[in-house]
């Protein structure tokens, strides 16, 4: 391998990104591993750009055109604002780790796009029927138990899909982290907390309401299998955990199903955070229960639903010049 990035395509300063991450953030390696494909099937498509140019040739303009080009395909503004940074974090490695050269210009690159989209944290905002999409697989007749194998597969992946549902709805956890759950953790459904450790390395708790564990007991006790992951494939690679994409999906039959298109496993965490600031939970307890390391991120994410709060406030009680002359009358006395 060269000793300057100069003379690195693409393909291999993005091995050498991902290389560079340590084992435990796999998942952060897998959404950095996502942005990196994007900006390929990018690239591939650019007029004057290709997988096997330089890096050093790349325009300034770069970050702004691959940020209109993901729009024009309709990616979500969470999406977006993911994969931008996970390119940033891959030039800025080339740029502190590798001695990329001064022909592209990163801090250059990064105000151009800033100043044309002023880049912030999207305004989350999740539906108020979000829980229909738990009842959606709760409400879905169960096969029999005594049927064939066929009516007992599908039994056991609508039990699992139950128990997923409310699994994501009751912990508000990263799709990540609830992929990642075992039996062992949930203690085959006895326990309504889990320690866990998140994103960042950091340790918190998952909590599970009487009717997810409910759920999971359900799942687990038509298991025959002895595999160790909570959620698990009943078809190929059977016993394997499910992936985020697995679980994914799960979500997206149903989203659909009851006409919420746009949801994903990541909405149950605004859902919950959101219900919880109505109910007035304070901030810093929401930012625990969503293993947000700075209290500015939750604060930043959910300042949409304090606004709306403040405004509805401020309409309840903004009488009018006269309706506030009739709810205050004077007394007789003309005082």
């Amino acid at each position: 391998m060269p000793d300057k990035i100069h003379a690195d395509n693409f393909q291999t300063a993005s091995a050498a990104f991902l290389d560079s991450l340590p084992s435990s953030k796999e998942p952060t390696r897998q959404t950095y591993a996502a942005a990196l494909a994007a900006f390929a099937q990018y690239l591939a498509q650019a007029k004057d750009l290709s997988l096997d140019t330089p890096l050093t040739d790349y325009p300034e303009k770069l970050l702004l055109d691959f940020f209109l080009w993901l729009d024009r395909r309709g990616y979500s503004t969470f999406t977006l604002n993911t994969y931008l940074a996970a390119l940033r974090r891959f030039f800025l490695f080339h740029y502190t780790a590798r001695n990329l050269g001064p022909e592209f210009d990163i801090v250059r690159a990064q105000t151009l796009l800033k100043g044309k989209l002023k880049l912030h944290y999207p305004q989350t905002r999740a539906p108020d029927d979000l829980p229909s999409l738990v009842l959606y697989y709760d409400q879905q007749p169960l096969p029999p138990a005594s049927g064939g194998k066929e009516a007992r597969l599908q039994r056991l992946c609508l039990l699992r899909d139950r128990a997923i549902l409310h699994t994501l709805y009751a912990t508000a956890g990263r799709v990540s982290e609830v992929a990642a759950l075992t039996r062992q953790d949930v203690a085959e459904g006895e326990t309504d907390e889990v320690l866990i450790t998140g994103k960042g390395d950091k340790e918190r708790w998952l909590y599970l309401t009487p009717e997810a564990l409910a759920a999971i007991r359900a799942y687990l006790v038509e298991r025959v299998d002895v595999k160790t992951g909570l959620f698990v494939s009943h078809g190929r690679d059977s016993g394997k955990k499910l992936s985020r994409t697995s679980l994914w999906r799960v979500v997206k039959k149903a989203a659909e199903a009851v006409g919420l298109p746009d949801v994903s496993p990541h909405t149950f965490r605004h859902w919950r955070a959101t219900q919880m600031l109505n109910d007035e939970v304070p901030l810093e307890i929401i930012q625990e229960l969503l293993g947000h390391s700075d209290i500015g991120t939750t604060r930043k994410v959910y300042a949409h639903s304090k606004r709306q709060r403040v405004k509805e406030a401020f309409q309840k009680h903004s009488p009018s010049p006269r309706q506030a002359l009739e709810n205050n009358p004077q007394d007789e006395s003309g005082s």
